[in-house]
C-alpha cells in the first residue's frame, strides 16, 4: 500500500469518527451497578486472599467510568462464586481506552 493510500485511509477514518461524534450517533455508554451480589464484593488487597482460592481475573472498560467498569468485573467475578476482589492498576493505551482489571477470589472467612 502506498503512502499515499494510507494516509487517505486514515483521512477517511477520522472523518467518519468526527461525523459520528458530531451527529451523535456514537453509542451511549449506561451506567452499570453492581448486583445485590456483588454489591457484597469485598475490595482486598493481596495479603489478603493469601489462604484463598484464585477464581480468575475479570476486566472491563473504565468507560464512562472507573467504578462503572469495577462494576461490571464485580457482576461477572460473583457469578463465579468470587468473595473477595484485589484491583490492579489502570491499564490505559490509545489503542483500547482505560481497562480496569480485578483479580477474584473465594474465600472461607
Amino acid at each position: 500500500m502506498s503512502l499515499r493510500t494510507h494516509g487517505a485511509i486514515r483521512l477517511l477514518t477520522v472523518l467518519v469518527t468526527l461525523c459520528i461524534l458530531v451527529l451523535g450517533c456514537a453509542p451511549k455508554l449506561e451506567p452499570t451497578y453492581a448486583s445485590s451480589r456483588a454489591a457484597k464484593l469485598r475490595d482486598a488487597d493481596a495479603r489478603r486472599v493469601d489462604d484463598c482460592e484464585f477464581v480468575g481475573r475479570f476486566s472491563w472498560s473504565i468507560k464512562p467510568s472507573i467504578e462503572n467498569g469495577k462494576n461490571h468485573a464485580r457482576n461477572l467475578a460473583v457469578e463465579r462464586g468470587a468473595t473477595d476482589i484485589v484491583w490492579e492498576p489502570v491499564y490505559s493505551s490509545a489503542a483500547v481506552g482505560g481497562v480496569i482489571v480485578g483479580a477474584a477470589y473465594r474465600c472461607g472467612r
